[in-house]
């Protein structure tokens, strides 16, 4: 058996986390964001949303993020975690818990885990501009005061209650608060092992989700879904 010193031994360690690392910078299709401490890989790509309905400015696609996560284990075994991330219309304010995959010719029908809404921020800001004098009223109440001589005797005095008034001047102050309302919003789905062998197979993928506003549709392009896969296949352990 061999021995070695506390120095060896911490060379030894560095050398192996260093080909971990390398190793891991070779694999483009795992990379660590916010998940990264609860150790969840996460395979993160953005993809194009259409909407039935077009907007005013005559326009229906926006940009989904979509996220593939693991928890508590390190490869992909009978589920994946898929988070969706887009902005919502202007009066898009409910998301419907019930949404549809399209696998080749399977039309699969799944529930959300959990939908988040993201709220914005609110600005308050003040400005002053201008004064204007205003008339205060103060009134001073009456008190009785002990007073004591050259000679040590003491005599209680009254002073009585008394009302002047004062000018003040006072800025003109104008607040204006901004508050944005919730434009971002998040949805979590679990795909199970039927979900990944139908993803796997197919050569035409896309999701639909529907709002208050009516549907949306991600469609997968040939190579997003080929880079999924590829993701899947390499990381099933």
């Amino acid at each position: 058996m061999k021995y070695y010193s506390k120095p060896m031994l911490f060379n030894l360690l560095f050398l192996l986390l260093f080909q971990f690392n390398i190793k891991s910078q070779k694999n483009p299709y795992l990379h660590f964001d916010e998940f990264k401490l609860t150790h969840e890989l996460v395979y993160n790509k953005n993809a194009s949303m259409e909407d039935d309905i077009y907007n005013s400015h005559n326009y229906n696609q926006r940009i989904v993020n979509l996220k593939y996560f693991l928890q508590n284990d390190k490869f992909i075994k009978d589920s994946l975690l898929l988070r969706m991330e887009f902005q919502l219309r202007p009066e898009e304010f409910s998301i419907n818990d019930d949404m549809y995959y399209k696998a080749d010719s399977s039309i699969i029908k799944m529930h959300a885990r959990n939908i988040e809404y993201l709220y914005g921020t609110q600005t308050i800001s003040s400005s002053s501009s201008n004064t204007s004098t205003e008339t205060v009223m103060v009134a001073t109440p009456a008190t009785t005061e002990t007073v004591t001589d050259a000679n040590g005797n003491k005599t209680e005095v009254t002073i009585p209650s008394k009302n002047y008034s004062e000018n003040v001047t006072v800025p003109t102050t104008h607040t204006k608060i901004e508050t944005t309302p919730f434009r971002m919003v998040s949805i979590y789905i679990k795909l199970n092992q039927d979900d990944i062998n139908l993803i796997l197979k197919a050569s035409e993928f896309k999701f639909r989700i529907y709002t208050n506003r009516g549907g949306s549709t991600i469609n997968f392009k040939r190579y997003e879904l080929n880079s999924l896969k590829k993701f899947i296949e390499g990381n099933r352990g």
